[in-house]
């Protein structure tokens, strides 16, 4: 007898998520089914129904016709993505499959929503391992592998990719093959290895086991292909599974037949993608048993055996519909497995398999390296060979790392009682980090298509497509994307709810103007963009307004709060760094400002390029590029840098404090008060108005994004204070807040360690590499400076990350500004890779 496994008792699943599993019109069928049953016996019923059916329909017609609130509504403008998910049929098919789920170690998916998803899971079997209780799937930082991540990707027809464990390795590449009206073919390989070295290297046997699944979200049903057993089997083998959707017609995967020391299969319905690694982990037996004669339903609750025995249920007996296939293959090391996805609707092709996979991952290893070398020049560079794969694993990393998502932020306004779903999208973004943030987030996306665009401008134009079609009537696009229930499993509920009054730094304006400094911008896309970009712009400009006229304030930060140093700045994208003290409409965000003379000056420049009047756009940029202006709202003579203006006590700290807890009515009386200590923030100093004195990140942001003029005497200033080791200058980088601040690796609560109060982040330290060198090739009085520092803080940025990839396997979320060792997020192959611009010197 096989033990049932218990269900609906996930204390993380999301309230009222099953309650809601079965539709007002579900619920009608069942009572018409019920109904009919008993109408012989019960005429009475046949009212009962039909009451019951008006009322569903009632609510049924009043959730279709509900108003939208305006938050809901999308732009009245075209879409840019005029062609589903790319600007051409041809190219949506060549970019249909693709590793496109960044939260997997490796996985599979077409750019389409409801559709058909594969993924891999692995554990060792080793003696003394933990078995299944180590599953991997999920890429999570507490796995602990040694390193993980791809080594080369093009972003379109192939990857390779590595995962080191402590005693072996596996490798998992794929490659794409055009042909048909559905995507074409796609063909996988995953290898193993023992490590070199391995404590388990010389024991008699090191097996892994290994499942490939395949997933429909949608309704049609898999059908997987059975083998008979044989005399030489003795079980049945899963050889092929066969589907058919709208999308992508019919098609076939074939399984691997062979090399597999045991095999097994299971099929199912699992109605939620984003359970299907609990789903598989629950089902697993402690001890194998070999089960002969057994239902599906049985089957469902005796899953893989954990340490070497397989468990193999009837081939026969399916259940009803089955939407999920998984084959588990225990092999011994090394090993190499093929799997392959062929598209029907292509009668003459097929993927490569065998000797001919081998021969086509041959060539796209040799494909990728020329048009690597051909994009960055790192050879002609002289870099040796180990950084140039290093910096081939942070692009490749990048671009592995794009996902498709599809679904409705939740979203919520002043106005409201309740959040609502934003509208409904595809969304096809890079993501900051695989393992910890596997979701798009805005100002982050900015950064990654400076990298993305240089590579393949037409891919980098399809990102930001997908997130400008995600712009409501105001203009606003919420900042974190979290579209679709694998997206949400990953997200603390107190991220969740996006409100639409807060902005994220607009670094879309940096992508667009490298596309069109490369000149690699399609005019049809700007034209698509414009109205979509022109009503982003207007939104920032006008609910991100400051006190005074041409000033801005970012939104969002916690006025009232008694519990943080410094209240947060989330909307700033600089999260924790230190503005003023006590929060304010007067306050003036210098950073903000930068962003937006950037911003008006390349929406002039395309406004020109579309036909578009661009007047006001650039008398704007003249007004806020002018450097008078700028140093009267900013320039604070007495601290020798640009700083935000606002409400500012100099002295703060966090002090602990006890707080007696009265016995309630539901407590014993027997109970004393319960003492609670927690810290709040005490302000020593008087809050007054005036510029606030830390200096670090934002106040660079005028020589950052270039508003200073060559001979302006504060760009003197700024550079001499930057390679100042007691403020901001490291040899592994510039350091977020100066050295001698206060607020120096400061918490800001009891439980939030610093994050933008010290480290080295390499998004600011690229576009500071960059300033340098725009102002070391224009002639002024600092241009030797200039210069001089670009050298050298290019050169120590480059080698840390390279030191620290080498040490650790991985390039990180930040750097320690003492140590130069990674810190926070691993793998941080967002706005970290791009190292790789800095080598190539490519601004």
């Amino acid at each position: 007898m096989v033990k049932q496994v218990e269900r609906g008792n996930d204390p993380r699943r999301r309230k009222g998520g099953d309650a809601r599993a079965l539709s007002d019109e579900a619920q009608a069928t069942r009572a018409s089914q019920n109904a009919g049953k008993n109408s012989n016996k019960f005429v009475i019923g046949g009212f009962i129904l039909a009451a019951v059916t008006a009322i569903n329909l009632a609510i049924f017609l009043r959730k279709s016709v509900m108003p939208l609130k305006p938050v809901q509504i999308p732009l009245d403008a075209p879409r840019v993505m005029t062609n589903g998910s790319s600007f051409s049929p041809e190219l949506a098919r060549d970019r249909l499959w693709g590793s496109y789920r960044p939260q997997v170690y490796f996985g599979m998916r077409p750019r389409l929503p409801k559709s058909i998803v594969t993924g891999l899971m692995w554990y060792p079997m080793a003696p003394g391992s933990r078995g299944w209780r180590t599953m991997r799937h999920l890429a999570q930082q507490d796995d602990n592998l040694l390193r993980y991540g791809w080594l080369k990707h093009d972003g379109q027809s192939f990857g390779s990719q590595e995962m080191v464990e402590e005693d072996f390795t596996l490798t998992t590449e794929f490659v794409k093959q055009s042909g048909g009206e559905h995507g074409g073919h796609w063909a996988a390989r995953i290898k193993g290895k023992a490590v070199k070295g391995s404590r388990k290297k010389k024991q008699a046997k090191s097996q892994v086991a290994l499942f490939f699944y395949v997933f429909n979200e949608g309704s049609e049903e898999l059908q997987p292909v059975i083998e008979p057993p044989t005399t030489r089997t003795g079980t049945p083998k899963m050889t092929e599974i066969h589907g058919e959707t709208p999308e992508l017609g019919k098609f076939t995967f074939k399984l691997p037949a062979k090399q597999a020391t045991g095999s097994d299969y299971y099929v199912s319905h699992a109605p939620r993608i984003e359970k299907l690694h609990d789903f598989v982990t629950e089902k697993m037996l402690r001890g194998g048993r070999r089960l002969d004669e057994v239902t599906w339903t049985d089957c469902l609750t005796s899953l893989f055996a954990t340490e070497g025995s397989v468990v193999e249920c009837v081939g026969k007996l399916f259940p009803p519909k089955p939407n999920v296939v998984i084959q588990q293959a225990v092999l011994d090391l090394p090993f190499t497995m093929d799997i392959t996805f062929t598209s029907l609707s292509d009668s003459k092709g097929s993927p490569p398999a065998g000797a001919a996979l081998t021969k086509a991952l041959k060539e796209h290893h040799k494909l990728f390296d020329e048009r690597f070398e051909s994009t960055f020049q790192l050879q002609e560079k002289k870099y040796s060979a180990d950084e140039i794969d290093f910096a081939r694993a942070a692009l490749s990393n990048m671009l592995g790392g794009m996902g498709y998502f599809h679904g409705a932020s939740s979203v919520i306004t002043r106005d409201m009682s309740a959040p609502v779903e934003h509208m409904t999208r595809p969304l096809f973004t890079a993501v900051p980090s695989r393992s910890f943030f596997p979701r798009g987030f805005l100002w982050d996306e900015g950064f990654h298509q400076l990298l993305i665009s240089q590579w393949d401008p037409l891919l980098a134009q399809e990102s930001l497509g997908h997130w400008f079609d995600l712009i409501n009537q105001d203009g606003w696009i919420p900042r974190e994307q979290i579209l679709g229930p694998e997206a949400l499993s990953r997200v603390p509920a107190e991220f969740v709810v996006q409100h639409n009054e807060n902005a994220n730094p607009p670094t879309f304006f940096l992508s667009i103007q490298s596309l069109m400094k490369q000149k690699q911008v399609d005019t049809d896309f700007l034209r698509r963009l414009f109205p979509r970009l022109r009503k982003w712009f207007e939104w920032f400009h006008t609910t991100q307004a400051g006190p005074v006229p041409l000033s801005y304030r970012w939104r969002g930060r916690n006025a009232t709060t008694n519990m943080e140093l410094n209240p947060k700045t989330l909307t700033s994208g600089l999260d924790d760094f230190p503005r003023s003290s006590h929060p304010t409409d007067t306050e003036r965000h210098v950073d903000l400002r930068c962003w937006m003379a950037l911003a008006s000056g390349i929406m002039a420049n395309i406004s020109a390029a579309v036909g578009e009047p661009s007047d006001v756009y650039e008398k704007l940029h003249s007004d806020l590029s002018e450097n008078t202006l700028l140093n009267k709202l900013h320039w604070s003579e007495r601290h020798k840098s640009y700083c935000d203006y606002g409400k500012h006590a100099a002295q703060t700290k966090l002090v602990t404090v006890t707080e007696t807890v009265p016995v309630t009515s539901k407590t014993s009386s027997s109970r004393a008060p319960r003492v609670v200590r927690k810290m709040i923030r005490k302000v020593i100093s008087t809050p007054k108005d005036k510029y606030v004195p830390v200096f670090g990140y934002v106040n660079l942001f005028p020589l950052v994004l270039e508003i200073l003029e060559p001979a302006s005497p504060q760009l003197g200033v700024t550079l001499g204070r930057l390679n100042s080791t007691k403020l901001l200058w490291t040899k592994f980088g510039l350091r977020s807040v100066a050295r001698n601040d206060s607020f120096y690796l400061a918490d800001n609560t009891e439980h939030d360690r610093p994050y933008w109060r010290g480290a080295i982040w390499i998004n600011i330290n690229y576009l500071c590499v960059r300033s340098l060198h725009h102002y070391g090739q224009i002639k002024g009085p600092y241009q030797r400076l200039a210069r001089a520092l670009y050298r050298q803080l290019r050169k120590n940025l480059i080698s840390n990350i390279f030191r620290q990839y080498q040490q650790t396997g991985y390039i990180w979320e930040q750097y320690d500004d003492l140590t130069g060792m990674g810190k926070g997020t691993r793998p941080f192959t967002g706005w970290s890779a791009l190292v790789v611009l800095l080598m190539g010197e490519v601004y």
